[in-house]
């Protein structure tokens, strides 16, 4: 199949606005380090800057976040990861480390069909656990 090539004309306020875009993306550390992971060029860039420039705004609603109740992503939990495959670039949303928390206790919790015990005796773990002021014997024992 051969490729189209589709050329349009920008006003000078669209075209102001792109250049404007194309600058801070290509001065972004986060920019430059997916490029270079991902093995891509300027010419790359150019061709995706919307896509990049969504990125970006996406890793900015994260960068202070304080919680799921307040997260700021248009799907609540998951923010945008972007990869090239066969030199397109994917777009996909992914948990992030908090909402991986939550699904990760909901998992845990679907393992039990009956439970009669406190709800909250299925958070606990080893690690949870004090141990502060019991005796060297019960100690050694646990």
């Amino acid at each position: 199949m051969k490729r189209m090539e589709i050329h349009a004309e920008m006003d000078e306020t669209t075209r102001q606005a792109r250049e404007a875009l194309l600058e801070k993306l290509r001065n972004d550390p986060r920019i430059i380090r997916f490029l270079q992971t991902e093995k891509q060029d300027g010419q790359f860039l150019e061709q995706n800057a919307g896509a990049m420039g969504r990125y970006l705004d996406s890793l900015d609603r994260c960068s202070r976040c304080r919680g799921l109740e307040f997260c700021r992503q248009p799907m609540k939990g998951r923010g945008l990861a972007m990869h090239v495959v066969d030199g397109i670039l994917e777009e996909t949303y992914v948990p992030c480390r908090r909402q991986q928390a939550v699904m990760d206790l909901r998992r845990h919790r679907s393992s039990y069909r009956i439970f009669h015990g406190d709800p909250g005796d299925l958070e606990l773990s080893m690690k949870s656990i004090s141990m502060e002021g019991e005796t060297p014997e019960y100690m050694s024992s646990y």
